[in-house]
């Protein structure tokens, strides 16, 4: 789950529970797009090391900045703004880190049916009468 909320900073994701190979929608308004900023970068990494780094350019819609990427296979991943003026925000130097949330494991129906199957009581055949 998403544990930090960055709504004050104008900081919006779009899901709150975020999985490795999700689509996350990222809505900018935060101090760049306050100061007048015409263009807008997202700035991403994954892992403590912010691995697989890149600059996403953002989409200016009505007064909002966004951007969509792919999480990657990690625990957690940062972001940060930049403009082409090289103004950052970057969360007075904390960058917006979320967690990442690992998938239930989806349990295998067959396997599961077959564990049904042999935990049951053995049936016992009843003997045929049969009349001499």
């Amino acid at each position: 789950m998403a544990k930090k909320s960055y709504d004050e900073n104008g900081v919006l994701l779009s899901k709150k529970t975020l999985y490795s190979g999700d689509i996350i929608m990222v809505s900018y308004t935060g101090l760049l797009v306050q100061s007048g900023a015409q263009d807008v970068f997202l700035h991403i990494g994954f892992g403590d090391e912010w691995e697989n780094s890149s600059f996403i350019p953002m989409k200016y819609e009505e007064g909002t900045f966004i951007a969509e990427f792919e999480i990657q296979e990690c625990k957690k991943f940062g972001i940060c703004f930049k403009d082409t003026a090289e103004n950052w925000d970057n969360n007075t130097g904390e960058n917006y880190v979320f967690s990442v949330s690992q998938k239930p494991l989806k349990k295998d129906t067959a396997a599961k049916k077959e564990k049904s199957t042999t935990e049951k009581a053995p049936k016992t055949k009843a003997k045929a009468k049969t009349k001499l």
